[in-house]
């Protein structure tokens, strides 16, 4: 099972004959938790171990790995007392996304209610101020095409 981080559903997700694909829609947290690991705890000398980023990234541009990041690091950061350093880098890459049954997709889908100006560079404050709406898509069955 491969779960992958994506800030778009292109077309060629969308189902096959003998695929099913379930989309439900989850938290910001639960985004960074299925994403993420270990899960948090304190060893033997109380140090906290930090998330780190697991899953594989299917985030063309660098900006938009950036922003993310920075909210995966803002959630993770949110429950301790102190501020981990950007534990969570999530990199960039433009791969094609072939799901397989079991595979999941998490994406997160900026739901701006204007549309963004062309060429315009966003600040980072003005990206992490857009409304994201995060999704979980589940396949299962044949999602390659195969007789």
């Amino acid at each position: 099972m491969t779960t992958y981080l994506m800030n778009a559903l292109p077309n060629s997700l969308f189902p096959t004959e003998g695929c099913t694909m379930t989309v439900t829609g989850i938290s910001e947290k639960e985004a960074v938790v299925l994403l993420t690991e270990p899960d948090w705890y304190i060893d033997f000398d109380d140090n906290i171990t930090p998330r780190v980023f697991t899953g594989v990234s299917a985030v063309g541009h660098a900006s938009t790995a950036k922003v993310l990041s920075r909210i995966f690091n803002i959630r993770v950061n949110a429950h301790h007392a102190f501020s981990l350093v950007e534990s969570v880098v999530i990199p960039h890459s433009r791969v094609q996304v072939t799901p397989v049954a079991g595979d999941v997709v998490v994406a997160a889908l900026f739901t701006s209610t204007v549309r963004l100006e062309e060429g315009v560079q966003y600040t980072e404050q003005e990206l992490l101020a857009l409304p994201i709406r995060w999704i979980v898509v589940d396949f299962d069955g044949d999602c390659n095409g195969n007789p």
